[in-house]
């Protein structure tokens, strides 16, 4: 069972991916490469912040880009004194698993976007169309490379 901290910090960050239009994926991803460690190392949280709102959240107005760091900085303080509490460090040790790991086996690189299957399958259809079975295939690399 959960407790009320645990539930509160995960609907704070989905309230946030919500607010600033965040990517689901992506930004579970960039998590992934947190270090709570640094958490009270200068700028190491503001830092952070921006490149994840960069890499997640999309174009936006400057001033909501702006927002959207400062409360994920905010949120990424209390995420940080969570995964850094002793009983999380102790059960984390104990399942012998590396947490960071744990997020990276558990968060894609890359999540193929209907889009760009409809895309892919479009040029693949044109370069087959065309004869070319190599372009196709190229074509098909691509998307597979990125994965």
């Amino acid at each position: 069972m959960q407790s009320s901290d645990e539930r509160d910090i995960v609907r704070d960050l989905l309230s946030l991916l919500n607010a600033h239009n965040g990517d689901f994926g992506s930004s579970f991803r960039q998590l992934c490469f947190f270090d709570p460690a640094k958490e009270s190392e200068e700028g190491y949280v503001r830092s952070f912040a921006k490149r994840w709102v960069a890499a997640a959240a999309g174009d936006q107005p400057s001033d909501s880009i702006s927002r959207a760091e400062e409360a994920l900085g905010a949120w990424l303080r209390v995420y940080a004194k969570r995964v850094m509490d002793p009983e999380e460090q102790a059960a984390w040790k104990e399942s012998g698993e590396n947490r960071a790991q744990a997020m990276k086996n558990a968060n894609p690189r890359f999540i193929l976007r209907q889009w760009v299957l409809e895309d892919t399958i479009a040029k693949m259809d044109a370069a087959v169309k065309k004869g070319d079975i190599p372009e196709a295939r190229k074509v098909l690399a691509r998307v597979l490379d990125v994965s």
